[in-house]
């Protein structure tokens, strides 16, 4: 027999914890503090140097926006930070992608997180504050491939970060330092230059660990109605006796209170996700424009390139993170009409209908 080495009654040991989990929601202000615990590293940290620089963002992107076809003051977008002056063919989509990032990262701070929400459970299982039983994972595989997802997402997420955030200064640095001058790049240029690494560090930082939590959130989800499936398929389906009314209620129940919860991340979710995809259409298509056709420098033309592919990267797995409910959902509906014609309609020309029906597109 084999000896499970993941009690699911009891807190994940030593091995399989992830202190790291959450302290990413942390560091970017979404949460104050986790299940009671005023642990030093899950207060909210730092809340105004995060906030200022994406609202110095948002400003001065908006004002840069208003006064980029009436004003052809070159010293006043050097005193509001638009060094993309001297890259014309681009300063118009660079202040969209910022604009839009920034109230993406806003509006990201109406998530209200707390020890009770949903989509924090599966993340409090993996620190090792719940256990497994309690956000509805009753199966060792199940919890181990969560765990081995949360470290790639984790890591991945980092790393895109952190590259995202190394090329900005190259990049922001060689249009200053070409052409700026010796007083200007003293008293506005380096000043709104470390302003500009750090508002795309924190819109880096929101935007992407958010994707990644939403895609880590989903596919806990996705394995718990692959569990439900399971459980319905092997305890109802394929028993021949009769089924007792409790029975049925209760996996129903199951799969409602799943639903339920699908339900409840949805409220936010769907608008940040379409304040998302607009942000996507336009930083790819803005970026990929001025990397293929603008007049720009070789190295600037290289980072545009790279941020597009992470661009893409980030969609894809966004995108890919809803569509593993949608599949799972589609196994739960298959199960439901196989076992409504089982229990209601038990017969051959029954079976021959189902048959026909799914494999009718």
């Amino acid at each position: 027999m084999e000896v499970m080495e993941i009690d699911v009654f009891k807190l994940l040991g030593p091995k399989y914890v992830l202190k790291d989990a959450l302290e990413h929601l942390n560091n970017i202000g979404i949460i104050k503090t986790t299940n009671g615990y005023e642990e030093k590293n899950m207060i909210m940290k730092h809340q105004l140097i995060i906030h200022v620089p994406i609202w110095i963002g948002f400003i001065r992107s908006l004002i840069a926006l208003v006064l980029e076809k009436k004003i052809e003051n070159e010293f006043l977008f050097l005193l509001i930070g638009d060094f993309h002056y001297y890259t014309p063919s681009y300063q118009n989509h660079y202040n969209v992608m910022i604009l839009v990032c920034s109230i993406i990262g806003l509006y990201s701070y109406r998530l209200k997180l707390n020890h009770s929400s949903n989509t924090l459970k599966p993340f409090l299982m993996i620190r090792g504050m719940l256990t497994p039983i309690e956000v509805g994972l009753n199966r060792e595989k199940e919890i181990k491939m969560l765990l081995r997802r949360s470290k790639l997402i984790f890591r991945f997420s980092k790393l895109l970060i952190n590259s995202i955030t190394i090329l900005v200064i190259p990049y922001s640095s060689f249009i200053i330092l070409t052409n700026y001058s010796t007083n200007n790049l003293i008293i506005l240029g380096i000043p709104w230059l470390l302003i500009f690494i750090f508002t795309c560090y924190f819109l880096c930082a929101n935007i992407i660990t958010l994707i990644g939590y939403f895609h880590l959130n989903c596919y806990y989800i996705s394995l718990k109605l692959r569990v439900a499936n399971q459980y319905f398929v092997q305890n109802l389906i394929r028993r021949k006796r009769r089924l007792l009314r409790s029975q049925i209620i209760g996996v129903l129940r199951r799969f409602n209170r799943i639903y339920h919860e699908i339900d409840q991340d949805n409220n936010f979710w769907c608008k940040y996700s379409a304040i998302v995809y607009f942000n996507f259409v336009t930083t790819i298509l803005g970026s990929l424009y001025q990397a293929i056709f603008g007049e720009v420098h070789l190295i600037l033309r290289f980072v545009l390139i790279y941020f597009v592919f992470g661009t893409l990267l980030v969609c894809m797995v966004y995108t890919f993170s809803a569509a593993l409910i949608y599949e799972t959902w589609k196994e739960t509906f298959i199960i439901f009409n196989k076992f409504y014609c089982q229990a209601i309609f038990p017969g051959l020309a029954c079976k021959i209908k189902v048959i026909k029906f799914l494999i009718t597109p």
